[in-house]
């Protein structure tokens, strides 16, 4: 009698057996099944103005896409991310950089061969990073990626062009006229 008090777990032909009759015992509070496709819709209904997250024809993977201004501050971006899991949800996300200029992150829940509210929990948790200071540009069209890539390099390159012009506007060709300072106002 005393034995079986101090046992809260039993085990039955290998499955936990759940406190609750006839559910699974589940760590996601989901009794074993994945997110229903209209759970998932409703979220992402609920978001749409503010996100970029893309779901696969089941309803079962979330992706978001991001490119990379430089590589280093995207194993920054990974090593944060992980470090944010691992105190929040520890759903341990799959992260691919591509062509390495995309980063690619995947949110799904492979024990229950879908998505769980800890994977739209953790979407939420990566949609509020800082951007800039991983110097990340999420992609919001997955299907025309590399021209949205292309039309970022270009406003890029553009933005140096115009930096460099700006910053030897003049310069000894036309005896530095374009330069107005302090300095130049005051002592010539």
């Amino acid at each position: 009698m005393l034995f079986s008090k101090t046992i809260t777990r039993r085990f039955f032909y290998g499955n936990n057996i759940s406190r609750k009759a006839g559910q699974k015992c589940c760590p996601y509070g989901q009794n074993g099944k994945p997110l229903s496709k209209e759970k998932v819709e409703e979220f992402m209904q609920q978001y749409k103005d503010q996100r970029v997250w893309k779901t696969n024809e089941d309803m079962t993977v979330l992706t978001r896409e991001y490119y990379l201004k430089n590589i280093f501050c995207a194993v920054e971006f990974v090593k944060d991310l992980y470090e944010m899991d691992s105190l929040t949800t520890k759903q341990i996300p799959n992260v691919h950089i591509l062509d390495q200029d995309i980063v690619k992150v995947e949110l799904h829940t492979q024990k229950l061969k879908g998505l769980s509210y800890r994977d739209l929990e953790l979407a939420t948790i990566i949609d509020g990073f800082d951007l800039e200071k991983y110097k990340l540009v999420p992609i919001e069209d997955g299907f025309d990626t590399k021209r949205t890539i292309r039309k970022i390099k270009i406003d890029e390159q553009a933005k140096q062009f115009e930096e460099e012009i700006a910053a030897t506007a003049g310069g000894n060709r036309f005896g530095n006229k374009f330069k107005t300072t302090d300095f130049e106002k005051n002592f010539k």
